[in-house]
């Protein structure tokens, strides 16, 4: 895979004018007021060195998750947990579902572990079929699989009879099975694909990034019963690797339930009218748990769209996906509404109208 580029991911509105990002997957209201206010009432408090172990947070992150402290380790983002789980753990081999998050493998490249892929078929919707099963216990010493719930950037879920093998199979092989939940609480019914932390080898990875749109202030957090290598990621890399005010936000975030309500309510809501209206264009959508959706469009887009200062993720650089793919955010109806208008307007210039 090809990292050279200088931007690989959704949310770059700094080298292009955008008005309204679609290419990154955040929450469409915005961080919580909870914890805007909790920032602001902060500020003299950034002068001191952050907790390096971040115990405060740790402590309200395993109380809101129902497990024990030493179960939860935070990190400067998802992004820096799958890195630090990477280096600590080194790897020969790896498997991966793709198209999926592509720091996934970048992460495992920095470690010399050889990557074996499993392709995702779009004529299957994209959606991971039981012959994962078969390809694990077919690859020999396998040591690490990354599984998205759901998965970045298909939105595909996970069912939980598939997973539930897929737990199994990891535990009696002694694979560690890092299941990425960054998306899987925009599902109003995530309980019921919530990955099982205590199981053996077992990490599940989470981010306060999309849910509490929160992503430039970078948390995230890992939940695994193995407290011997949680104590090493704790130790590996940098002191002070989270921030005080990531601290402090992500303590006030646990406490916006009545946000996240509302988040899933319309997440739900404008999905499901993004995706009609995708159709109605003529695009293929695919089905998705997430605040994302994937979708094909034999019209190149993502130019003619920032020419009206609209961001899209174009995902031609994922591997297992090919020019013409493209994935959009669920923003409010407001934003929705404007992003089919310039589509429609695009394509009608493509068409000579």
């Amino acid at each position: 895979m090809d990292h050279t580029s200088p931007y690989l991911h959704g949310g770059d509105i700094y080298s292009q004018p955008v008005q309204v990002d679609f290419s990154a997957n955040v929450s469409p209201l915005g961080m919580p007021d909870g914890v805007k206010q909790a920032l602001m009432e902060s500020l003299d408090a950034w002068s001191a060195y952050p907790d390096p172990r971040c115990r405060e947070l740790a402590h309200a992150i395993a109380k809101k998750e129902q497990v024990p402290t030493d179960w939860v380790v935070c990190g400067n983002g998802a992004a820096d947990l799958i890195y630090r789980l990477v280096h600590v753990i080194k790897p020969k081999r790896a498997l991966l579902a793709v198209p999926c998050f592509s720091e996934y493998e970048k992460a495992l490249e920095e470690v010399g572990a050889e990557v074996c892929h499993y392709i995702r078929r779009k004529e299957n919707e994209f959606a991971l079929e039981a012959d994962f099963l078969t390809r694990i216990e077919q690859e020999q010493d396998l040591q690490m699989i990354f599984l998205c719930q759901p998965n970045n950037p298909t939105g595909d879920v996970i069912q939980p009879k598939l997973l539930g093998q897929i737990l199994a199979v990891c535990e009696q092989r002694q694979i560690v099975l890092v299941l990425d939940e960054c998306f899987l609480e925009f599902l109003p019914e995530y309980e019921s694909y919530h990955g099982k932390p205590e199981a053996a080898g077992v990490v599940i990875l989470k981010a306060f990034t999309k849910l509490y749109a929160m992503a430039g202030l970078r948390l995230g957090y890992t939940l695994c019963s193995d407290v011997t290598l949680n104590a090493r990621l704790w130790q590996y890399g940098p002191c002070w690797n989270v921030s005080v005010p990531a601290q402090i936000a992500g303590v006030a975030a646990l406490r916006e339930t009545a946000y996240v309500d509302r988040v899933r309510r319309l997440v739900a809501k404008e999905r499901d009218f993004l995706k009609q209206e995708l159709q109605k264009i003529g695009f293929t959508v695919y089905p998705s748990g997430a605040n994302f959706l994937l979708f094909y469009s034999a019209t190149p887009l993502k130019d003619r769209l920032l020419e009206k200062g609209i961001a899209i993720r174009d995902c031609a650089n994922y591997r297992g996906l090919e020019e013409g793919y493209y994935r959009v955010a669920v923003r409010t109806r407001a934003e929705n509404q404007m992003l089919i208008r310039a589509l429609r307007e695009s394509l009608r210039q493509q068409d000579g109208f």
